[in-house]
């Protein structure tokens, strides 16, 4: 058996962990952002902006990668994805919105790293 194309079992396998670990990671994004939200400490509430906006691009980034999950064969240099938003976006978009959505969080992150060191 010498061939690239991925089992169904294993096609599967990935598409039920993807539908299953995308809302629960969503699910916890979104009590962390109401946790920071609704905190009540003074001396914080500068950082909470930054750390803020670092949970939002994070919990952005999950949910598109969550519906858009590019699969990537290296050995083959093979790209794919098999996905519903798949259709309707090719690979190379989804992959040009993905290093938006990275580079905002790098952004908020050593924003964050910046204003506990000041």
């Amino acid at each position: 058996m010498n061939t690239t194309e991925l089992s169904s079992q294993f096609q599967s396998a990935v598409s039920m962990a993807h539908h299953i670990c995308g809302p629960v990671f969503l699910s916890i994004n979104t009590f962390v952002c109401l946790l920071i939200v609704l905190d009540t400490d003074a001396q914080g509430k500068v950082y909470r902006k930054y750390l803020f906006s670092l949970q939002f691009f994070s919990t952005l980034t999950d949910a598109f990668l969550s519906t858009q999950a590019p699969v990537m064969q290296m050995n083959c240099r093979l790209m794919y994805s098999e996905s519903e938003i798949g259709n309707f976006i090719d690979t190379e978009s989804a992959t040009m919105i993905y290093v938006i959505l990275f580079f905002g969080v790098s952004y908020a992150y050593f924003t964050c790293v910046y204003y506990r060191q000041k």
